[in-house]
């Protein structure tokens, strides 16, 4: 017996390229998600990422132990109207600051074009520690928006003011959601749009189809049968818009859109200066990201926000040169109406250089003020953010150099001569003794002792071994958790096997690891 909502599921999904000859394939036997790519049709099939279609990834006839899950029920009301109805607060704690300067890092012809900025806060509450990472809440993309509220067809609605309310007994407006008024707003600063649709919202989206097909597709794809399909969507990028445009039929009203789709959320980076040398300035290091899917997928996109910070420095300069500061000559005024705004909504103002700011709740990326032993930092490419704050930290406490700790840097890039951050900076602090040793990695220089920062480890993997173990050392990691960070934590593990004068075995050496973690010595603040 065949359940009505998979009736006509292969003519559904023959139409959005996902369909093949029908055959006995179970959940079970689904292709491999890494192989399976979308390909789609509808109004605007040429921004949805597509290639080759893949087949049988669902069987409509196989056997399954229950109809699919219903949608999430709807718990907000939406009324517009509001226009005099004042703005909702939020119970996340953001600060408002300003681009007050910025410069390139990287010479022309780098892979990766790296940005340093500077942010002035006012708040006089706002404070910083040298290894503290701060979330920006960067708004989506206005283009992207428009593109959702086109999918949605309710442009005419999108700068209509609303009020929100519970519809459900017990239910709460979500606090992402309290401090915007319109559908423009809300989409813009409030939710993730550019996410793959949960499996829930799918359910929800598939009730308000007006083709069979549509909804016989769309409830497909979020079964447990179409898992294969739904990770490879989700690999390549679909987001919402994209899946209205898949199924044109699919009408759903914004405000269920409201209520299952995620808060967007901050893009935390590490900061690259010291509150020493001003409180209320605070400079961070990024990679501005030309896309930010994976490598083959049918569509680009930028990276949310490296972008948006750069179309702020660009405000500033157009075409700046490299490690030169362009400063922010404006002194902007804020009006009531912009007092009254949310630091998000603030920010995404037409040319606003602001920018809010929130902290990291928990944070274990720190120093002691005098280490008791030496320390360690491992930092390729923008990882080195918080370790020149460390750096700038140690320069203005003006101790003579004798007295403190040793400090040495495992820095890692490219090209010596294209993205060699902070060369001028590190340099200096090796001439003033603010930094004991500086290990330089250059991957595509062939004339380079070192390729990667692993190597430099091994090379000095004597040092560091005593360093951790007799002189009760500091060991900290940051930059990639993929690549970079993963090597160093099996270099590390090799070098107390190859060091330890055959006292250590794998376990053992994994088991001395995560004691210096416990002790907080072995510190690591990664991503990806």
């Amino acid at each position: 017996v065949v359940e009505p909502w998979r009736e006509g599921l292969w003519p559904a999904l023959r139409k959005i390229g996902l369909g093949g000859k029908p055959s006995a394939v179970t959940a079970a036997s689904a292709p491999d998600s890494s192989k399976a790519t979308p390909s789609v049709t509808g109004a605007d099939a040429s921004s949805v990422p597509a290639s080759a279609a893949a087949t049988g990834a669902v069987n409509p006839g196989a056997t399954t132990s229950a109809a699919p899950t219903a949608a999430p029920a709807a718990f907000l009301k939406l009324e517009f109207g509001g226009d005099k109805t004042p703005r909702g607060k939020s119970a996340v704690h953001r600060v408002v600051s300003e681009l007050a300067r910025f410069r390139v890092l990287t010479a022309p012809g780098a892979v990766r074009h790296t940005l340093e900025i500077e942010l002035r806060v006012q708040d006089p509450a706002f404070s910083y520690k040298c290894g503290d990472a701060l979330a920006i809440d960067c708004p989506n993309r206005a283009e992207e928006v428009t593109s959702l509220l086109q999918a949605l067809h309710c442009e005419e609605d999108a700068d209509k003011p609303f009020v929100l309310s519970p519809a459900v007994e017990k239910k709460l407006v979500p606090d992402h959601l309290k401090i915007v008024k319109t559908l423009r707003e809300a989409f813009t600063v409030s939710l993730d749009i550019r996410s793959m649709p949960s499996r829930g919202a799918l359910r929800m989206l598939s009730e308000h189809c007006s083709n069979a097909e549509d909804k016989a597709a769309l409830l497909a794809l979020a079964s447990k049968e179409g898992t294969a399909q739904y990770e490879s969507h989700r690999s390549a990028g679909v987001d919402v818009a994209d899946i209205l445009r898949m199924f044109p039929s699919c009408r759903p009203p914004p405000i269920r859109l409201l209520e299952l789709l995620p808060a967007l959320p901050g893009r935390f980076y590490s900061a690259s200066s010291s509150p020493a040398a001003d409180p209320k300035a605070i400079r961070f290091v990024f990679n501005v990201v030309e896309n930010s899917l994976p490598e083959g997928a049918a569509k680009q996109r930028l990276g949310l926000c490296t972008n948006w910070l750069w179309d702020k420095c660009r405000q500033v300069c157009a075409a700046p040169e490299p490690n030169v500061w362009y400063s922010n000559s404006s002194n902007s005024s804020t009006s009531s109406e912009e007092e009254a705004c949310d630091a998000k909504v603030l920010s995404a103002m037409p040319g606003s250089l602001r920018v809010p700011l929130r902290a990291r709740l928990v944070n274990p990326f720190h120093l002691p003020e005098q280490p008791s032993g030496p320390v360690i930092m491992v930092g390729p490419g923008t990882g080195v953010a918080p370790f020149m704050g460390f750096l700038s930290h140690r320069a203005s406490i003006k101790a003579d150099a004798a007295s403190l700790q040793p400090i040495n840097l495992y820095f890692g890039c490219r090209n010596k001569d294209k993205d060699y951050l902070f060369r001028e900076e590190l340099e200096g602090f090796v001439s003033s003794g603010v930094l004991s040793k500086l290990h330089v990695a250059f991957s595509r220089d062939s004339d380079s002792p070192f390729h990667y920062v692993q190597d430099a480890l091994r090379a000095h993997g004597r040092e560091i071994y005593e360093a951790m173990t007799e002189k009760r050392g500091y060991l900290l990691v940051c930059g990639s958790a993929t690549k970079m960070a993963e090597a160093v934590d099996l270099c590390l593990e090799a070098l107390i096997i190859e060091h330890g004068q055959g006292t250590h075995t794998a376990e053992t050496a994994r088991a001395l690891k995560q004691t210096w973690t416990r002790e907080q010595r072995y510190l690591r603040d990664v991503w990806g």
